[in-house]
């Protein structure tokens, strides 16, 4: 039987909070004053509901209004990046720093493209280039410890969490992302205290209750772990990588129909399930009905 468990890195995007303007609804907003910042307010209304592709479309007008509006290339930058488009948000962001190159959010938001392409050195490079021109960004921080933990230098991590939250001590995903680096270096009652502190901020927040459920498998305390499982997928029915672990959890447990389950949803979300899986717990549940 298998005993390791697949992994969320909760924090992969680094989410922050990426518009900086706030802004009613775009279609309410005037944009026949031939001023560009009103497009570029627009745009970000547009960017805030989801709607990319209109959001480019209006910073697109407010450049060709003011070829160097920073703001526009900025958050254009960014709806590039939520669309997946990460060259042409590059292409942007470069240009922000092209015009000034003390914006601290420009290297930030490269920084999460250069991470999202998995080129975590250039990522690094950008978030410290970050902080000093801002050494009190507490995102930053969080964003590098984040690359530092898909890169495995755990140490280095834990040390930007902890600066990210002298900062600002309310970033639950901050206290999550700790709680994975401490759990990656076996220090597991460290890990918990964190991902309960998460937890405390977040009631909700999915990817501590599965973070905390691996902890928890790690120390063999499995009815503990398939509990924080459950949680995580109460606040997310679509959590593939919880299906999963809670499958495992169930399988060491002997309970086989319910980690066979969880391995289909699992497979149905779209986490692949090692077919041997699948075979071993059928053949041993026929094996007991016999």
């Amino acid at each position: 039987m298998p005993n390791k468990l697949a992994t969320s890195m909760c924090m992969i995007l680094s989410i922050v909070s990426l518009f900086l303007l706030s802004c009613g609804s775009p279609r309410k907003m005037r944009t026949d004053s031939g001023d560009p910042d009103d497009y570029v307010k627009r745009g970000v209304a547009y960017a805030n509901v989801g709607q990319s592709d209109e959001a480019i479309l209006e910073f697109n007008k407010a450049l060709e209004i003011n070829p160097r509006l920073v703001d526009a290339y900025l958050h254009r930058g960014v709806a590039y990046g939520r669309k997946n488009k990460f060259d042409q948000a590059l292409s942007d962001f470069d240009k922000v720093l092209e015009i000034n190159p003390g914006h601290a959010h420009a290297y930030l938001y490269r920084g999460v493209t250069y991470e999202l392409k998995r080129r975590f050195d250039q990522a690094i490079s950008d978030y410290t280039k970050s902080l000093e021109i801002y050494p009190g960004f507490a995102e930053a921080y969080r964003n590098r410890g984040n690359t530092y933990v898909l890169m495995h230098e755990y140490t280095k991590a834990i040390d930007d969490f902890n600066r990210a939250l002298e900062i600002n001590p309310t970033m639950a995903e901050v206290y999550a992302g700790r709680g994975w680096a401490y759990g990656r270096l076996y220090q597991y009652k460290q890990a918990i205290l964190d991902y309960t502190k998460a937890l405390e901020i977040n009631p909700t927040f999915a990817e501590a209750y599965d973070g905390r459920g691996w902890v928890y498998y790690q120390q063999y305390q499995y009815d503990q772990a398939i509990s924080d499982f459950t949680r995580a997928i109460e606040n997310n029915q679509k959590f593939a990588v919880a299906y999963y672990n809670r499958g495992l959890a169930y399988w060491t447990m002997k309970d086989f129909e319910k980690a066979l389950q969880d391995f289909s949803k699992a497979q149905e979300l779209g986490h692949q399930v090692p077919p041997k899986y699948f075979s071993e717990l059928r053949k041993t549940m026929k094996l007991l009905a016999e």
